[in-house]
């Protein structure tokens, strides 16, 4: 199983904010007393606001705590082909007892199983084997349980029956602190104020911001020199990106050093 873990995914490389703070309060809870806390625990929000980072920071966090213990992830994009196999194949059932026997079930995805009633009537089936172990189970989706088209009633009494929280967009200070760290980790340092125009600008969810922190670090690195705020402009703008001309974020490298947001977690990533 932990192969399947990213080994970037875990809570000491996640940005807390006013944003995800339950939910990442939650997840730690849920880790350090599987089965015994929030089960399930439902996650919801855009894509790229860090459900999947969560899910794997759970299951490192677990693992961590007792080796011993089971986790396995499951994609339901993974399940919605693998499953379908394994049945032709005869093997449906052990497929699905294989993740049916985990202390804790990673559950991924699980609004692509709108309108699914295979997949649902099988995960139902599975969710309720874990359930009556008292063994964990963490469920992300881009919506809540009852948001969910066609989705079988019991499974969505079963989802909303431990906590349902959501993360949301961060803020340009969160921004400013994911795109720092990012390009740390990458042995990166930019200008305060390169960081400052990445945090302004127009980017749907922190795995654009993520890709532009690397385009950036590509320039950087091939120009040998420190980049300018105007190059770093430019370069956004080229790759179609948004950026205000002239933007001004008081005080945010202060607060990006140890200010306003907790700073035990580090990149936000899904």
């Amino acid at each position: 199983m932990i192969a399947l873990l990213k080994p970037s995914h875990r809570f000491a490389s996640f940005v807390v904010a006013p944003t995800n703070q339950l939910a990442v309060t939650a997840a730690r809870a849920v880790a350090e007393s599987p089965g015994r806390v929030y089960n399930p625990l439902y996650v919801y929000g855009a894509p790229g606001l860090g459900k999947t980072h969560l899910l794997m920071a759970v299951g490192h966090a677990v693992l961590e705590i007792d080796p011993s213990l089971t986790v396995e992830y499951l994609s339901l994009e993974e399940f919605s082909t693998a499953w379908p196999t394994a049945q032709d194949a005869g093997q449906g059932d052990a497929y699905s007892r294989h993740y049916g026997e985990a202390d804790v079930l990673l559950l991924d995805d699980v609004h692509l199983l709108a309108y699914r009633r295979d997949l649902q009537l099988e995960i139902l089936r599975v969710l309720d084997g874990i359930l009556a172990q008292s063994h964990q189970v963490v469920i992300a989706s881009d919506r809540g349980p009852n948001r969910i088209d066609g989705l079988d009633e019991r499974l969505v009494r079963r989802f909303a029956s431990g906590l349902v929280t959501d993360v949301a967009a961060s803020s340009p200070e969160t921004r400013f602190e994911i795109a720092r760290r990012k390009a740390l980790e990458r042995g990166v340092t930019f200008q305060p104020d390169v960081l400052e125009l990445l945090a302004g600008a127009r980017l749907p969810d922190v795995r654009q911001l993520i890709a532009a922190v690397d385009r950036l670090e590509e320039a950087q690195s091939r120009a040998k020199q420190p980049l300018s705020v105007d190059g770093a402009r430019e370069l956004l703008q080229e790759l179609g990106i948004e950026v205000s001309v002239g933007q001004d974020h008081d005080g945010r490298a202060g607060d990006a050093g140890g200010g306003g947001e907790p700073d035990e977690f580090g990149a936000f990533l899904s």
